[in-house]
């Protein structure tokens, strides 16, 4: 991920799912929504399919550190993070010490099913934010070079995780391609007529993220769509649909929608959904096998109107977008969203109640000073 965040907008547009001091973000659309599958580990082969789940486009693996139960992490695969964080809690669950916040310690012997990791030094980090975004209990976020000595290929449309020996040819430009940017994979995109690195993040539920510099050309402007939690804090986002072409590896995006960021450009899952990725860090390539012909065109976003961040009650509203249901209704910042369609918030899983496109209202329940209220209120698109 680039920090790790997680969008924030009880709405379409991740999740996604990035900032400096951990890394990027883990983009999490507090609602982007994907199905739940479980994959059990099994070999191919030389390829092993890994153990996983998916929650809004984010790849979880169970690490364990041998047989007992509670010795299992449930970690977000994160292509876009270097080092690997995980709750001093759950440390502790492993080592039987829990470290201080900001602590990097050691942990050997954890594996995903039968595929072996190696020792990971880990920074003690909370989780509680993140998991409360996600409607998931995550216990970290895995990095992206504990996979350096093997391919690792990230099967979006089968929503797999395998792992093989070997390497790749040499890049194509079709289909294998030379990725930058030390430990983290960074294709080169042509944006606003010059060549910028994009993040491949697996760790972002999003699209692409790119900055206001970049001499962008809007077929709609942009405008607050959200926000996004993370290690650092919470940040309101802006979301707009570019005018034009934006070629990214093999598949070209036809007006994409664009999240403005001041940090890492990047791409996300709604991005990365559209392919089976093979990376082999050991000679800086990715094979990008697009699942789909060209050009991809990004549905609208569809939105509630609420900017959230997670608190102990629930969703506290801290942006209410301008000319939506939700200022029509009276939502205001400070009001706590507790319950969608009767189901509490901290309750949901990974399944939004919105994925239905015919679907046109959601109930929602809040609280305001200590009262709580009950409105309807329309789905409606904030970026055609």
């Amino acid at each position: 991920m680039n920090k790790t965040s997680i969008e924030m907008a009880y709405a379409p547009g991740l999740a996604t799912t990035a900032w400096s001091a951990i890394r990027r973000v883990l983009t999490v659309v507090i609602v982007t929504a994907v199905s739940l599958g479980v994959c059990q580990a099994q070999v191919s082969g030389e390829e092993t399919v890994l153990p996983s789940e998916v929650c809004h486009g984010l790849f979880i693996v169970p690490v364990a550190f041998g047989e007992e139960e509670g010795k299992t992490l449930h970690l977000v695969l994160d292509t876009g993070a270097e080092p690997t964080s995980v709750s001093p809690e759950a440390i502790a669950r492993i080592l039987g010490d829990e470290p201080d916040v900001g602590e990097v310690v050691p942990m050997s012997g954890g594996r995903i099913g039968d595929h072996p990791l190696p020792t990971m030094r880990v920074g003690a980090h909370s989780m509680t934010a993140l998991s409360r975004a996600l409607g998931y209990e995550i216990d970290g976020i895995l990095g992206f070079p504990y996979f350096h000595d093997t391919l690792l290929t990230l099967d979006y449309p089968a929503e797999e995780i395998r792992v093989s020996p070997g390497r790749l040819p040499r890049p194509d430009g079709q289909e294998i391609f030379a990725v930058g940017g030390g430990k983290r994979p960074y294709l080169k995109v042509d944006v606003g007529g010059k060549r910028v690195p994009v993040l491949i993040d697996s760790g972002a539920t999003g699209r692409f993220k790119l900055r206001p510099t970049d001499r962008l050309v809007w077929s709609v402007e942009p405008r607050i769509s959200g926000a996004a939690v993370g290690f650092s804090g919470v940040r309101v986002d802006k979301t707009g649909r570019l005018e034009g072409m934006l070629q990214f590896g093999p598949l070209e995006f036809d007006d994409p929608i664009i999240d403005l960021t001041h940090d890492t450009r990047l791409a996300g899952w709604y991005v990365l959904r559209n392919f089976v990725l093979t990376f082999d860090q050991k000679s800086k390539r990715v094979r990008m096998q697009p699942a789909t012909t060209g050009p991809v065109t990004m549905p609208p976003q569809r939105s509630i109107g609420l900017a959230l961040k997670p608190v102990s009650e629930g969703f506290e509203v801290i942006r209410v977008l301008k000319g939506t249901a939700a200022e029509k209704v009276g939502l205001r910042e400070g009001d706590i969203l507790i319950a969608v369609d009767g189901i509490p918030v901290y309750e949901r899983g990974c399944q939004r109640s919105w994925d239905d496109e015919e679907r046109t209202q959601v109930t929602l329940s809040y609280l305001r000073d200590d009262v709580e209220a009950v409105v309807e209120i329309d789905i409606e698109i904030i970026v055609p």
